[in-house]
């Protein structure tokens, strides 16, 4: 265990015995000998007392001398323990959010432990009931740094930039594998394996996995990837090394998350990559030139998509950075949702808030508004796919209405299969709230050709009568009405 947490357990143990028996810090002083503001740095965790003085505590305490140094705490501020002896506090990106751990240590050693420790003890209860793991965390914590930078970070992209002048990156999808298969060669010694995982069944989901080595680390791709991934995908791993991030994971997609920085700079190697191919200026010089159509035309969008070279996830994800920093549009959101046709299911598998508004938040075993154009598109998606006549991305616009908080989105949604699962298709989608900035923004808002639908966050919560599209009950939504008329009926009984 860390010193510092060594010292803090000393402390909250020293100061629950001395509250237990009713002994001010200035009477255990007087007892003791040793100075009030000694004694309180000691029960802050910011001093430990050498032995003698630990002997002469424990006298004054009418305690023996291990039962004090133990780092045991009673049943009360266990959980606190529990904490402290875990890796929790030493993964937690304090310094990202500009905390001092120290004066977060202090917290823990407030006036009223006890209350804290039941805090903690709610906050692991609510974790486990949930299934919440520790990787859940992480991803949380990285969307919330994330959207306190409004998801533009100036020096990947000054990263990027620099990398693409030196190395003479262009536009050209055939120069740019070429380039990014060099630089990972020789620069960075890598050995690169197509079809690298196709003796593997069993790793048939992963896009990748890096076997690393000091001298020759091997890359073995899926066969099944486009184009466009692989690109991706090399501009990552260029990333990590580029960037020297070397706390990684090994495959992608994620199997195994052991820290958040591993978290952390996947993140960067993938914007990182991101901003490679899809460079800053010209890609908002383009976009603004869709923007102020007074008409909203598809085909533009999924052309500046293609020539971009990106996936529709790269694509709709490169927007969050950049809308919020050269446009203003900052009130925004991201989803991406799986769907396997297979057994009809829809699953919410990655998002974004740059929003105070709705919808946010991923619910447990409910059913997602099938209104959204992000489950439209997937219905449209499979349709097309059975029929074999998909033959690039489906994209839909919408002006979405919540009905909860009378908030209006205009929505943009990509769908296509995966790559790596036949049967899976994706969708993803940025909902940009309507208010004054976009309208100035984006001339195209109210297009009369744009479908205006209302709609909810889940079926489970959805006032919607009349839904054609309902797929479940609103039983979480008349649990809260008749909770609410209760609550009414009481109040004027205790009038």
């Amino acid at each position: 265990m860390k010193e510092e947490n060594i010292r803090l357990i000393f402390g909250l143990k020293l100061k629950q015995l001395r509250m237990d028996q009713g002994i001010s810090q200035q009477m255990l002083s007087r007892k003791t000998g040793i100075s009030v503001s000694y004694l309180n740095e000691i029960e802050k965790g910011k001093k430990y007392p050498k032995p003698d003085k630990v002997a002469v505590l424990a006298d004054g305490l009418g305690v023996e001398y291990d039962q004090l140094t133990s780092l045991k705490l009673d049943r009360n501020l266990a959980p606190i323990s529990d904490l402290l002896q875990s890796n929790i506090l030493s993964e937690l990106p304090l310094d990202m959010f500009n905390i001092e751990a120290n004066k977060l240590l202090e917290v823990l050693s407030s006036d009223e432990p006890n209350k804290f420790s039941a805090f903690v003890n709610t906050i692991i209860a609510v974790c486990r009931s949930y299934d919440i793991k520790l990787e859940t965390f992480f991803f949380s914590v990285l969307r919330s740094y994330q959207e306190m930078y409004e998801n533009y970070f100036p020096e990947l992209e000054e990263a990027a930039d620099t990398f693409r002048k030196e190395y003479g990156l262009t536009q050209d999808p055939v120069a740019r594998r070429q380039i990014l298969e060099n630089c990972l060669q020789e620069q960075f010694g890598y050995q690169i394996e197509y079809g690298g995982l196709d003796a593997h069944p069993d790793l048939q989901d992963l896009r990748s996995v890096l076997i690393p080595d000091e001298k020759t680390p091997r890359l073995l791709l899926n066969s099944s990837l486009t184009e466009r991934q692989v690109i991706f995908t090399l501009g990552r791993e260029v990333g990590y090394s580029f960037l020297n991030l070397t706390a990684r994971p090994y495959t992608a997609s994620w199997v195994n998350v052991t820290s958040f920085e591993q978290v952390l700079n996947n993140f960067k190697a993938s914007y990182f990559a991101n901003a490679l191919l899809m460079p800053e200026k010209p890609f908002i010089q383009a976009l603004k030139s869709i923007f102020v159509e007074k008409t909203f035309e598809a085909s533009q969008l999924v052309e500046l998509m293609e020539s971009s070279g990106a996936t529709p996830e790269m694509f709709m994800y490169r927007l969050t950075n950049l809308l919020p920093k050269h446009l203003g549009i900052s009130d925004l959101f991201f989803f991406r949702f799986s769907s396997d046709w297979e057994v009809d299911r829809i699953e919410l598998t990655k998002e974004l808030h740059l929003s105070h508004h709705l919808p946010h938040g991923t619910f447990l075993n409910e059913h997602y508004c099938r209104r959204w154009a992000s489950v439209q598109a997937l219905h449209e998606a499979k349709q097309l796919t059975e029929a074999g006549e998909l033959t690039q991305p489906i994209c839909l616009v919408q002006r979405s209405f919540y009905s909860e908080n009378k908030s209006e989105f205009l929505i943009l949604t990509l769908a296509r299969p995966q790559s790596t699962v036949a049967s899976t298709l994706s969708s993803v989608t940025i909902g940009l709230n309507l208010n004054e900035t976009l309208k100035r923004k984006v001339r195209f808002w109210n297009d009369p050709n744009i479908p205006t639908q209302f709609v909810s966050t889940t079926c489970e919560r959805c006032a919607i009568n009349d839904c054609e599209k309902r797929v479940a009950r609103p039983v979480i939504l008349q649990e809260e009405q008749r909770l609410e008329t209760m609550q009414l009926v009481l109040q004027d009984l205790l009038k």
